[in-house]
C-alpha cells in the first residue's frame, strides 16, 4: 500500500468517525430535548374523588364533588399556582333553604347511603352545570333543564340492580314528578341535547323470559317540558358502561363500554361480557345511529370530552380482558373515522373527570386504578394538567 492510499484510508476513517459522532450527539440532543409528553401532576387532594362531578365556574375556578357528595373542594389558580380548598361547607355554595326543607320531607328520592346535605349539594351543582354525564352503579345523576332538574339515582347494595328512580324536580314550584322509562335499565348514558331534551342510551336490561341481564341497543328521549318519553334511534351494538358526549353539531358520540357475549356463566347467573372499541354517532333528528370508526383500544369506565366539531378526547378507562387500568389517551377524529395517540396521563386512571378552563388548560381530577385482578382500587388523589394544544397534537 502506497503512502497515498494510506492517507486516503486515514481520511476516510476520520470522516466516518466524525459523521458517526455527529449523529450520536444529534440523537442525544434530540432525546434530551424531546421527551415523551405526559400530563403534569400539579397538586394533590386530601380526599378521594372517584366518579366525581367537576364543574368550571365563571371565575375560572372549578368545583369538584365525589359520587356520594361527601367531599367537596374548589380548585383555583393564584398566579399560575394551584390552590385547593377542601371540605367546603355546603352553605358556602349558596344553598336554597327551601331545597333543604323539601328534601327533608321527601326522603324517597335519596338512595340508602345519601343524607340530606349530599342530595342538596347535587342540586347546587346542577345550578352551575350544563354537562353530559353517565350513570354507574350507586350513582346519583342530575342535569339542569331550564328551571327543572332531571334526577336519577340507583339502588345501593345490589351490584347488578336496575335503576330505582328518575324524577323531574321543578325548582320554582318545588314539585317532584316521577319519570317512568319505557324500559328499566342501568349502566346507561344520559346526555342533555341542544334543545333541552334528554337522551338515554343503552345500558343493561333484564330479559323477561329468563331474568338474565343483557346489554340493550335501545335509546329513549325524555322531554322535560311535556313530560313525555319516546323511543329513540337503535344503536348498532347493545352496550353498557359506555361513554356519550354531545358534539357541537347536536349529534351524540357514543364509544366503548361492554356488550353481552354468547357465553353464559352458570355460577354467576349471567352472560360474559365483551369490551367494545366501536364508536357510534347517534343522530336524534334523523332517528339513526351508525358506527363511524374504532378506538385504538377497547375500554370501559373511561372519560370523554369533545375538543371541537370533529375531535373527541378519550381518556384512561378499564382494559379489556382483565382488571387493569389504562394510562393512555387517544383522540378520535370523526372526519377520518379513526383514533390517534396523544399524550398520556401521568398515572393510570378510570372513572376520573376532565375539565378545560378558560386558559385552555385541561385538568384531570380523581378516579381510581387497578393493577391486577386481585387488587383493591387505588384511588387517585393527584391532579394533572396539560395544555389543550399539547393534547390535540400527536407526541
Amino acid at each position: 500500500m502506497t503512502n497515498c492510499d494510506t492517507k486516503n484510508l486515514i481520511k476516510s476513517v476520520r470522516q466516518f468517525c466524525c459523521c458517526f459522532l455527529i449523529l450520536l450527539i444529534s440523537g442525544l440532543i434530540f432525546c434530551s430535548c424531546s421527551p415523551k409528553l405526559t400530563f403534569k401532576v400539579i397538586g394533590k387532594t386530601q380526599a378521594e374523588y372517584n366518579n366525581a362531578v367537576c364543574i368550571l365556574l365563571s371565575d375560572n375556578s372549578c368545583l369538584v364533588c365525589d359520587e356520594a357528595c361527601q367531599n367537596i373542594c374548589r380548585l383555583k389558580f393564584d398566579k399560575n399556582k394551584l390552590v385547593i380548598e377542601e371540605q367546603i361547607p355546603i352553605a358556602d355554595l349558596g344553598v336554597d333553604k327551601e331545597f333543604r326543607v323539601y328534601f327533608e320531607k321527601h326522603p324517597q328520592i335519596r338512595s340508602q347511603k345519601m343524607q340530606d346535605d349530599p342530595t342538596i349539594a347535587y342540586l347546587v351543582f346542577a345550578k352551575y352545570s350544563n354537562m353530559t354525564y353517565s350513570t354507574f352503579h350507586d350513582h346519583f345523576v342530575c342535569l339542569p333543564v331550564g328551571k327543572k332538574i332531571f334526577l336519577c339515582e340507583q339502588c345501593s347494595g345490589e351490584p347488578f340492580s336496575l335503576l330505582s328512580g328518575r324524577y323531574l324536580f321543578d325548582c320554582v314550584s318545588k314539585k317532584l314528578v316521577c319519570v317512568s322509562l319505557l324500559q328499566e335499565r342501568s349502566g346507561e348514558s344520559i346526555t342533555k341535547l341542544s334543545d333541552g331534551r334528554i337522551l338515554i342510551v343503552g345500558g343493561q336490561i333484564k330479559d323477561k323470559s329468563t331474568g338474565h341481564l343483557l346489554r340493550t341497543n335501545t335509546t329513549e328521549i325524555f322531554d322535560p317540558v311535556s313530560g313525555k318519553i319516546a323511543s329513540g334511534p337503535l344503536l348498532q351494538v347493545g352496550r353498557a358502561d359506555h361513554r356519550a358526549v354531545l358534539m357541537p353539531d347536536g349529534r351524540v358520540l357514543v364509544c366503548g363500554g361492554d356488550a353481552t357475549s354468547p357465553n353464559f356463566i352458570e355460577r354467576w347467573g349471567m352472560y360474559d361480557l365483551v369490551y367494545l372499541d366501536s364508536v357510534e354517532i347517534c343522530d336524534v333528528e334523523k332517528n339513526v345511529s351508525k358506527i363511524v370508526g374504532k378506538m385504538l383500544a377497547a375500554r370501559t369506565e373511561h372519560t370523554v370530552m369533545a375538543l371541537n366539531n370533529e375531535q373527541v378526547l378519550i381518556s384512561g378507562g378499564k382494559k379489556s380482558g382483565k382488571l387493569d387500568t389504562f394510562q393512555t389517551n387517544e383522540i378520535f377524529d370523526l372526519s377520518q373515522g379513526q383514533s390517534s395517540e396523544t399524550i398520556s396521563l401521568a398515572t393510570p386512571r378510570q372513572n376520573h373527570c376532565l375539565v378545560c378552563d378558560q386558559q385552555n388548560k385541561l385538568l384531570v381530577v380523581g378516579g381510581e386504578a387497578y393493577v391486577d385482578e386481585d387488587s383493591q382500587p387505588i384511588y387517585r388523589y393527584t391532579i394533572e394538567q396539560a395544555d389543550i394544544k399539547q393534547v390535540e397534537k400527536k407526541p
